[in-house]
């Protein structure tokens, strides 16, 4: 499938409070994590990422998309429109805490032919990736890389996306990290 990303401008980060359908992205790789408590689905889109978080009843869905999607209002917990560096945190229920940052460099050709040819070599094993079809603009297709890191008690997702129309990267993190349990939690009598 040869799927063209839309323009870096075209962009936005959304963070909800709730599950997201599916029906409305189209999901290019994907990749389920669960552990002892949580689960995360993870996919890289036709427009950028989609990660939603589950523990219990709480649930966050970070959305990279453009404004074509037809994203709803209800429990959208922040809406980033992509600019050059942003740095956001949120306490949530649950003692859930969500943090992101993303930056954009800019990229010449070369630069990205380099990272074009670097990023197979971390392979699918470590996280998710997806090459772009040609825009018909330039020659090169756009690339992305979403690196997972699982722990008990946190999530990190690190995402690369490449926009060589646009000559820019997009490096995000995001982490959610669940309050440790204390002992009077756990404490039976």
């Amino acid at each position: 499938m040869l799927t063209v990303r839309p323009r870096f401008t075209e962009l936005a980060f959304h963070l909800y409070g709730r599950p997201l359908h599916p029906e409305l992205f189209e999901f290019l790789a994907t990749r389920r994590i669960e552990r002892d408590t949580y689960r995360a689905d993870i996919a890289i889109t036709s427009s950028g990422h989609v990660i939603t978080f589950t523990q219990g009843p709480v649930i966050l869905t970070e959305v990279s998309a453009s404004p074509k999607h037809p994203l709803p209002q209800r429990r959208c917990l922040s809406r980033q429109t992509l600019t050059t560096k942003h740095q956001e945190r949120i306490d949530y229920r649950e003692g859930i805490t969500y943090e992101t940052q993303y930056y954009r460099e800019p990229a010449n050709p070369g630069t990205l032919i380099d990272i074009e040819h670097q990023m197979p070599a971390c392979g699918e094993a470590e996280g998710l990736v997806h090459r772009f079809g040609p825009s018909g603009r330039m020659s090169m297709g756009a690339f992305s890389y979403i690196d997972i890191q699982t722990r008990s008690q946190s999530l990190m997702v690190k995402a690369f996306h490449t926009f060589p129309d646009d000559g820019l990267v997009l490096r995000s993190q995001t982490t959610i990290r669940l309050r440790p349990a204390s002992k009077a939690d756990g404490a039976t009598h």
